[in-house]
């Protein structure tokens, strides 16, 4: 976790990873991140890029749809790429918490960073972005729901190791606790501008995502 879910679960699903992409498809993926490392997102030519892919207009309509769906692909893909290192880190975090009030602030500190870090605040709008842009095109209908599966299977896993650790509720769904923990940070992304102080939300959002985590109350018996 960090900047984005990804960040916690230590992997950078591409869309490679996630969806088996076409050669021509990861080409034009390739060339578009270079051409955004190089020019930036306004500068990017899509004829040049095309160019260094070798490939044609028809396969970016196949593949992307249009300069703007590219250029939305690019920007995400190379988020992931960017934050893969830094997410290993935290990863590492999360392995090492021994106790459950270790692990509950390794997640308050993580919640709190998703919440107020910029980084984060342009990944989880590039995310909302991406589902909003496959709504409507069942081929990236696909590859999003891919990438949404890998994503909460590999965070469901960061659970699973603290409940065999004996360190969170044992009795936690792990994969529906993720969907619900990714649900809420995205829907933050609806919020934020209309909400002006994120430790708002956070007074909120900390105390929930915390709540399943704990261990069960011990009956003392009679």
């Amino acid at each position: 976790m960090g900047t984005d879910d990804d960040q916690m679960t230590g992997v950078a699903q591409s869309g490679a990873d996630a969806d088996p992409m076409s050669d021509v498809a990861l080409a034009i993926l390739e060339a578009a991140i270079c051409h955004l490392e190089s020019v930036g997102a306004s500068g990017l030519q899509v004829d040049q890029v095309l160019a260094d892919a070798g490939a044609s207009p028809e396969a970016l309509e196949k593949h992307f749809g249009s300069r703007r769906d590219l250029v939305q692909a690019a920007i995400y893909e190379r988020h992931h790429r960017l934050v893969e290192v830094e997410s290993l880190s935290r990863l590492e975090m999360a392995e090492s918490a021994s106790t459950t009030a270790e692990f509950c602030t390794f997640m308050a500190d993580q919640l709190t960073r998703i919440a107020t870090d910029p980084t984060s605040q342009a990944a989880r709008m590039a995310r909302v972005r991406s589902a909003a842009n496959s709504l409507d095109r069942p081929d990236l209908v696909d590859q999003f729901e891919a990438r949404q599966h890998a994503l909460l299977d590999v965070l469901a896993q960061v659970f699973e190791r603290a409940k065999a650790r004996g360190i969170i509720n044992p009795d936690l769904d792990s994969y529906g606790y993720s969907a619900w923990f990714h649900g809420m940070n995205l829907g933050m992304t609806f919020t934020e501008r209309t909400l002006d102080d994120s430790h708002r939300w956070l007074a909120v959002a900390i105390p929930a995502a915390l709540a399943p985590l704990q261990m069960p109350a011990v009956d003392p018996g009679p």
